[in-house]
């Protein structure tokens, strides 16, 4: 395929005052491969010889005043990375481009967000720029009630993917302000009333229609009960030093009345994503602003939470498991009356296991509509395992197995396989060993079987030679 070449470079400085570390890495590659190796991108274009990419990151911040965040992945197709930095792909397949400053005042954040789309093949709502001011919760007097307030600018546009067609574009103004206070009910018992509003005016309309402004307004509340128990309890193999179970049932009610209003004039960019998670419920955090629909619901959700003494001071989790699902009322959640149920669980008992567990189940039909489980078992440097399981109805069902095991100070070996159930087949099977040849040389070997439909051939080797000191 020919020679993949190119400079990167990793930084990092910190003066006390002032920290900084980023990475950069730029390779180019003449493909030599004919135009069936080559292939096709995401939009069934064929993939041109001429074959780059360019990924940056960096962050900076000083002191606590103000911090710059940015990052830069300019690929000359959809597949380059899928090609030559696989390791690097499954990380990410969708690359984004940004920058952030932020200024943390006393009492604000005032920040500018700029998002741009260097690569022609993604759909991707690009702010040119957007800049923010959010007021943190600020205390009325002796009133008790708090206010909270956020501003924001935006120039939004976006194009189809591909080739030149009808660009959205948006120029939008949007600032919300809501109040809420506390009440304590009982020992460990709060209730907490909302109320707040949110005003968007477009200076850019669908099919140039002039200008529109949206006002909406919510009501709702938060209730919360928070209890804890505490059992002395050592056990030395698991590192603990007594135990705390906190849970703590919380209640959460919006109501956004005609929140749908105007949609046949707002240029539709920042809209619903899909998640299997719970999307935000109340109007202050949401983002997809301009496809909002009527929200009448009721959010229940349910923490539990071990925690034992640190060694040195403080406290660490050892399991974190939340229970979560709304109850929709008129015209919210389209036909449903409630959604699915979900709970996550996270599991870190001793320093030498970790695992997690995320589940959706859908009451309707009295079933778990997506499973996925992670577990890890390691021994410092010595040995580690780790298995997998993904499960989505009707799409994904895999497993993942690997290991890593020492043999000596010189010699690591490890393996790994993917398997599919739907298909029933061994989707990748990894087999590599890493070789300390001397103090200044380190080789490492790796051969990965391919099966099923992939852009990737069947048998894949990597040999990399690192050397480590001058």
């Amino acid at each position: 395929r020919g020679l993949l070449f190119g400079p990167g470079a990793r930084y990092e400085s910190d003066n006390g005052t002032t920290a900084r570390t980023g990475s950069t890495d730029l390779a180019y590659i003449n493909d030599r491969g004919d135009s069936d190796d080559r292939g096709e991108d995401v939009l069934g274009r064929p993939i041109d010889r001429d074959r780059y990419f360019w990924n940056w990151t960096h962050t900076e911040r000083h002191g606590n005043l103000w911090t710059l965040n940015g990052e830069l992945n300019w690929w000359s197709d959809s597949e380059v990375m899928r090609d030559f930095r696989d390791d690097a792909f499954r990380r990410r397949q969708d690359p984004d481009t940004f920058l952030e400053a932020s200024l943390n005042g006393s009492g604000y954040i005032l920040s500018a967000f700029t998002r741009v789309r260097p690569n022609d093949y993604q759909v991707l709502p690009e702010r040119l720029p957007e800049v923010r001011f959010d007021l943190l919760p600020l205390a009325l007097g002796q009133t008790g009630v708090l206010l909270e307030a956020k501003a924001g600018a935006a120039i939004l546009r976006e194009e189809p993917p591909g080739s030149p067609g009808e660009e959205r574009r948006s120029d939008r103004l949007d600032i919300y302000t809501g109040l809420s206070r506390t009440f304590r009910i009982g020992r460990g018992i709060t209730l907490t009333p909302v109320a707040g509003g949110r005003l968007t005016h477009y200076a850019r309309t669908l099919d140039d229609r002039g200008d529109y402004t949206r006002w909406l307004g919510e009501l709702g509340f938060d209730a919360r009960l928070r209890a804890s128990r505490v059992r002395e309890l050592k056990k030395p193999l698991w590192g603990i030093d007594g135990i705390r179970h906190i849970i703590e049932p919380r209640l959460e009610y919006r109501y956004i009345p005609e929140a749908q209003k105007g949609a046949e004039f707002i240029p539709p960019i920042d809209r619903r994503a899909f998640l299997t998670q719970l999307q935000p419920l109340g109007l202050a955090d949401r983002r997809d602003i301009d496809q909002l629909e009527q929200t009448h619901a009721l959010r229940l959700n349910l923490l539990n939470l071990l925690e034992t003494r640190r060694e040195d001071y403080g406290s660490r989790e050892l399991m974190r498991f939340t229970l979560g699902g709304d109850v929709f009322f008129s015209g919210t959640g389209g036909d449903r009356d409630y959604s699915d149920l979900h709970a996550e669980l996270q599991l870190s008992p001793a320093d030498w296991i970790d695992g997690w567990l995320f589940l959706r189940f859908d009451p309707d039909n009295g079933r778990f509509e997506e499973l996925n489980t992670r577990i890890r078992l390691i021994d410092g440097e010595a040995w580690e395992v780790a298995f997998g399981t993904d499960f989505l109805r009707r799409d994904i069902e895999q497993y993942q197995l690997y290991t890593r095991y020492e043999i000596n100070e010189a010699y690591d070996l490890e393996g790994g396989i993917r398997y599919d159930a739907r298909e029933g087949r061994f989707n990748e099977v990894l087999v590599g060993v890493q070789a300390q040849l001397t103090q200044l040389w380190q080789v490492r070997c790796r051969a990965v079987f391919r099966d099923g439909p992939r852009r990737e051939s069947s048998l894949g080797l990597r040999l990399s030679v690192r050397f480590l000191a001058f």
